[in-house]
């Protein structure tokens, strides 16, 4: 590649694919049910075509499939969707951030349904 062509850009820079909205709203909440059926509170912290960023009471380990009902802006009230677990980061309060990936990423108008 031609030097004036080259860009000097980490290879980590821009490790995300799908742009990340946070949401306009208050921090809705939601249910999320793990591998064992077991469900817990959850609130929503932003959302993008790939996945969703979620703050829990407890640590879920990295790998584990969860169901999710995430609110809609219609009448339909809720899409149940299947996530798997990216990243998960302590927050000061003690909280757990949640980081997960949709297994089947969103198309624009199931994104804007949610938003």
């Amino acid at each position: 590649m031609p030097e004036s062509q080259r860009l000097d850009v980490p290879v980590y820079a821009n490790r995300r694919f799908n742009a990340r909205y946070d949401l306009d709203k208050p921090k809705q909440e939601c249910r999320v049910r793990d591998e064992a059926g077991q469900e817990h509170p959850a609130k929503i912290l932003d959302i993008s075509a790939g996945g969703v960023g979620l703050l829990l009471e407890r640590r879920i380990e990295l790998g584990v499939y969860l169901s999710v009902a995430l609110p809609t802006r219609d009448e339909s009230g809720s899409r149940r969707f299947t996530l798997r677990v990216r990243k998960c980061e302590q927050e000061a309060d003690g909280k757990w951030r949640v980081g997960c990936a949709f297994a089947h990423p969103l198309h624009d108008d199931e994104l804007l349904l949610l938003m």
